[in-house]
């Protein structure tokens, strides 16, 4: 068995419908929950 990348696991759960902690943290901006630059600011090394 052969072991996917980094990349192509999060490209897959993406696809089948995980939220990235990026888009998660976007939706609490807009909901007034954080400010954009805190929720940057934690989501940096996201893809």
């Amino acid at each position: 068995m052969e072991k996917a990348s980094t990349e192509t696991l999060y490209q897959y759960a993406v696809e089948h419908g995980a939220t990235t902690l990026r888009h998660d943290a976007i939706a609490k901006v807009r909901h007034g929950l954080t400010t954009l630059e805190k929720a940057m600011r934690v989501t940096v090394g996201e893809l």
